[in-house]
């Protein structure tokens, strides 16, 4: 198992390594052929800044601030998101109930909040938080609902022939089965309370990577933006490498 999960490891790492430095390369050169490096910083210069934030300690705290609120929002809006989508699966009534509400609200995006979580909250965590779970409940709520909806209904047919009752039939049979959606739409989820983060910490933000983008902005410090901008990706990915392994760990039968 241990040498599995190294040959995989060692395998993908590769693979973006091969991706990532012709990249890097073809972008050094472009810098180097740019009369303004205020345009276009060459990768030289954002580890430079790279490096600058993070002796001085304004990455790391920039980071912080922005993964735990990240993890709050995600979170909030995952423990919302789940149950009520499972729940509004089960029921017909709830179905015609939230439906119309859920897909009001579904298509304008968190960003479009901004102004008015402004005037509810102010500049800071009580804003990014809101439009972090916001951002986060439409992907998996849609994604449980549906996974619920799609269960096969011979599997139903052949627990309700042995005896059980719903509420075994929902925990035995409909929900291991609704898992693996069920994740598809926490990845997503995931992806959008990231956007989320960032849009409500550029706006309306006083800390934070978004906050950090915006400060680099105002002093035409471009290498630091694009350095802030490269970290957010970077834990991003890291972030959906990390939910991925729960997956596997918590649905191994659906790897």
């Amino acid at each position: 198992m241990a040498k599995t999960i190294k040959y995989r490891f060692s395998r993908d790492a590769w693979r973006y390594i091969r991706v990532i430095v012709p990249v890097v390369v073809l972008w050094q050169v472009a810098a180097m052929l740019t009369a303004n490096r205020i345009i276009l910083p060459a990768p030289t210069d954002v580890y430079s800044a790279f490096v600058k934030m993070l002796t001085d300690g304004t990455l790391i705290e920039a980071t912080w601030i922005s993964v735990k609120r990240l993890m709050s929002g995600y979170i909030i809006g995952a423990l919302i998101a789940v149950p009520l989508g499972v729940a509004v699966g089960l029921s017909s009534v709830l179905r015609a109930s939230l439906t119309p509400i859920v897909e009001i609200l579904r298509p304008i995006a968190g960003i479009a909040w901004i102004p008015l979580a402004l005037v509810l909250f102010g500049i800071g965590d009580s804003l990014v938080l809101f439009i972090i779970v916001y951002g986060a409940i439409f992907p998996i709520l849609i994604n449980s609902i549906s996974a619920v909806l799609e269960t096969n209904n011979n599997l139903i047919l052949a627990a309700r022939t042995f005896g059980l009752t719903r509420f075994s039939i929902v925990r035995q049979v409909i929900l291991p089965a609704s898992m693996p959606t069920i994740f598809t739409g926490l990845e997503i989820g995931l992806g959008t309370a990231w956007m989320s983060l960032v849009a409500a910490e550029l706006i309306g933000g006083s800390s934070g990577l978004g906050y950090l983008l915006t400060f680099a902005r105002q002093l035409l410090e471009t290498a630091e933006m694009i350095g802030a901008i490269v970290v957010i990706g970077v834990l991003g990915f890291s972030s959906t490498l990390i939910l991925r392994g729960i997956r596997r760990f918590a649905i191994p039968w659906a790897v």
